[in-house]
């Protein structure tokens, strides 16, 4: 039904004669023979409870208890000094860390996070 919908559809906008050369198929979904399927009969809850293993077992990073870092020092400066800023400059002292490459500094619209990993 519906591409005879479609057939007559597109003969009466584009003023095109299509070829009507086609077979429906009548209370068949398919042509040929059907492949064999796998249907599951037992379903799995949606929602499982995870077992979580005894606390002795749980491995940590290095053994050592993590402490808070120490909120570091830092100065922000804007360019130009006077008026609205152009840009600003954030100047942040690590004394711990030894390389760049270990920071990683998220920008956001309202602030900057800067992770330093270990």
């Amino acid at each position: 039904f519906f591409l005879q919908v479609v057939y007559q559809g597109l003969d009466a906008k584009f003023s095109v004669e299509l070829d009507w050369n086609w077979t429906l198929l009548k209370n068949r979904s398919h042509v040929g023979r059907i492949k064999p399927h796998h249907i599951r009969t037992h379903r799995k809850p949606v929602i499982q409870e995870v077992k979580t293993p005894p606390a002795s077992t749980k491995k940590r990073g290095s053994g050592r208890p993590t402490q808070p870092a120490p909120k570091p020092d830092y100065l922000i400066l804007q360019e130009p000094m006077e008026g609205k800023p152009s840009y600003l400059i954030v100047e942040v002292w690590l004394p711990g860390v030894q390389s760049s490459a270990k920071l990683t500094l998220d920008v956001g619209e309202d602030r900057l996070i800067l992770h330093a990993h270990p």
